[in-house]
Formats: C-alpha cells, structure tokens, sequence
C-alpha cells in the first residue's frame, strides 16, 4: 500500500492537532501534497540547508520539524534569498515539509511533557491552559496547554538542581538567576522561550522555572518576586524533538503496519558556540 503524506500528518494530529496551536503560529503542511507518497520521513528541529542535504542523501519524501519553515507571510520567492533557497531545494527534490510547533508543545504526551520527564519532574500539570492565545478547541478534554508544573522526586538546592540538569541534557553551561541555597521542590518546565510564562509559574507556587531564551529584565524581575530562573537556551531545551518525534511516528506506523522509514536528523544546529 503507497503511504502518503497525509498519512503522516494525520498520525502527529492525533497527538497534536492544529487547533492546539496558538493563534500567531504557522503549523501544518508547509510545502507539496497530503497525496504525496512517503518512504523516508526525516525529523528535524528545523529546515538549515545542512538538514536538507541530510534529507537528499536519505532519499527523504517529507521533513516534520517543529520551528516552521514558512512564519511569517512571504513577499516573493527567489533563489538569491535563503529562505527561496530552501524552498526551491526542497521542491526540486521533491520533498513534503511539516511543521508541528506550538501544538505539539501543548499536546498532553507532547514534547512538554518529554521535557519534563527527561528532567524527572514528576505530576506534571499544565501551567498555562488553554485560552485567548490558543485556537478554541472543541469536543476535547482539557488536556492540552503550554508548560508544566510540577515536583521533584527530592527537594534540591538550586545548585544541585542545575548541576543535574546538565547530566540530564548534556549541556556544559547554564545561566542561571536566583539563590543557589534555595531550596527547590516545585518547578516549571517551559520549552522554547517561556519567560512571559513566569508569573504564571509563580501563581502555581514554582521556586523555579527552566526554559530558554530569559532576558535581563526577565530574570531581575523573577528575582525580585522570589523565583529562580533556569535558563536552558532555546536550542537545549528543544533539542529532544527529532528524537522525540521519531520514536513516536516509528511507534505509530508500526502499529498500523505501514512500510515507512523514519529517521530523527543527526544534525546539530545550535547557532551558538560557548568559548
């Protein structure tokens, strides 16, 4: 049986369908065919030319990423502009791309809650359910929302917090904003850039939040309300997705006897080198 692209979108809907994103961001199909046949499917944080070349010498039929390619509106489309680049590449090559964002950020079973997991964050809630930001959603239990609150197996220091945070993402150095004696129990984890989500993460009672991408203000701000701040780096704490989604499609197609191939992108793309 030929396997197409809609194949392929309709699994990740089921864990994460588009009406779980917010209103601002782009998910989806982004480029070629839900009729489009599908052997290699090629998981990605997103589309770098490094990445499509790695999809090129896969013979891969459709890229998922979760940073989508296509964000804003686009103007024109020429191969002079590296945005154009890429698009003309991935169509030469005949090449489908998804992108799963902010809904499979929310998804219960999503990549929050990986994150979570992965840093052995136990009864997780959601920090954020739900609402004006967010496509309504309809005929679905409330299950799905940004970020997640919960508690350690062990109160913690925050310096003993960070240090195994760093075992657990194999990451050398983390900024970090508070008291290094304090003690940590209760937690968020906002994958992506979640310091809007602080106060949020404060109401529910965290003494600390780990996510990316905090700015000054952010962190002397959480500072001066009395909660820590872990900053991860955007690319850290979004890093597990290719992985992430590759276990959970291979699961899937599995399970439905579809003769798919499904490869999570060796590729590292952190733009940032810490000298």
């Amino acid at each position: 049986m030929s396997i197409k692209v809609g194949d392929i979108t309709q699994i990740i809907e089921n864990l994460a369908p588009l009406s779980y994103a917010y209103k601002w961001d782009n998910v989806g199909l982004q480029l070629g065919s839900k009729e489009d046949s599908v052997t290699v499917v090629l998981t990605a944080l997103e589309i770098t030319e490094d990445i499509l070349d790695e999809a090129i010498k896969n013979n891969v039929n459709m890229i998922v990423t979760h940073h989508p390619m296509i964000f804003s509106p686009l103007k024109n489309i020429t191969k002079e502009d590296m945005k154009g680049k890429l698009i003309y590449k991935a169509i030469q090559n005949n090449i489908s791309i998804y992108a799963a964002h902010t809904n499979i950020d929310a998804a219960s079973g999503g990549l929050n809650d990986y994150i979570a997991d992965r840093l052995n964050i136990k009864d997780t809630k959601i920090l954020e359910e739900v609402g004006d930001n967010i496509y309504p959603i309809e005929n679905e239990e409330s299950s799905s929302g940004i970020g997640r609150v919960g508690r350690l197996n062990n109160p913690k220091t925050l310096a003993e917090l960070v240090t195994e945070i760093k075992e657990q993402i194999n990451i050398k150095y983390i900024r970090v904003a508070g008291d290094l004696e304090a003690t940590i129990e209760n937690v968020a984890v906002i994958n992506g850039s979640g310091a809007d989500l602080i106060q949020s993460a404060i109401y529910k009672g965290c003494q600390c939040v780990i996510t990316g991408d905090v700015k000054y203000h952010d962190a002397q701000d959480a500072i001066s309300q009395g909660i820590n701040v872990i900053d991860i780096e955007h690319y850290h704490s979004e890093k597990f997705f290719a992985n992430f989604l590759a276990d959970y499609l291979s699961d899937e197609v599995r399970k439905r006897g579809l003769n798919v191939n499904i490869i999570a992108s060796s590729i590292d793309i952190n733009p940032f080198q810490t000298l």
